[in-house]
């Protein structure tokens, strides 16, 4: 990679981290699930949103002028950030519904409930969670129209493509990992529904105020 390339590349792996690690919907999602699930539930919450931030980069690579179609459009983008806010209060909902155990269950008994969610769920939560995200579209925009010069090859653009996917990765998996911890489950045994019940909330407020954020023009 030469000098230009590596400029490019730094520039677009800090924007990229910066906006990764700030607190939002993804890392909400991650987060609830690795308190209250299991820790390998909570590693395919995170391969989800990184697939979501894949599907971007595909679009930013081979089909830019389609997320630029959404972002010009009151209508589609409308469309994807109502979707997106009714996605948030769906599974803000879900967590506020969640039951504290009852006193005549063992623990085996609560994880077995806790684990009743499906890899395929936890993985689809991570996914939609970033696929529905409006920001994300104006985002990649940016990305690949001022961050990127037009004449960097496709190859190397699919090389920063796969850094953003592996970055993602790699700080989602580190907040599952961190969180669901023995230790730090063990913490919160009894409390999860009350876990539950505040990333819920969390997760309604955001839709709320995604649903009533302004278009991008």
């Amino acid at each position: 990679m030469n000098t230009s390339y590596f400029s490019e590349f730094l520039t677009l792996a800090i924007l990229h981290l910066l906006v990764v690690i700030s607190p939002g919907a993804n890392f909400t999602v991650v987060a609830k699930n690795s308190l209250t699930l299991t820790r390998q539930l909570a590693l395919y919450t995170a391969f989800g949103v990184s697939l979501g931030t894949m599907v971007y980069v595909i679009f930013a690579l081979f089909g830019l002028k389609v997320l630029m179609a959404i972002a010009e459009s009151a209508l589609w983008f409308g469309v994807l950030k109502f979707f997106g806010a009714g996605y948030l209060i769906y599974i803000g909902v879900k967590s506020c519904r969640a039951k504290a155990p009852k006193p005549e269950e063992s623990d085996t008994t609560h994880l077995f409930k806790r684990t009743m969610v499906t890899p395929q769920d936890a993985v689809g939560t991570g996914f939609f969670s970033q696929i529905s995200n409006p920001k994300a579209v104006l985002f990649f925009i940016s990305l690949f129209t001022q961050v990127i010069d037009v004449r960097t090859p496709t190859a190397i653009k699919a090389l920063y493509g796969a850094w953003m996917f592996f970055a993602t990765l790699g700080w989602f998996a580190f907040v599952a990992l961190v969180l669901s911890h023995t230790g730090v489950q063990m913490r919160f045994r009894y409390n999860l529904h009350r876990i539950s019940l505040v990333f819920g909330v969390v997760l309604i407020v955001l839709g709320v105020l995604l649903a009533f954020s302004a278009n991008p023009r």
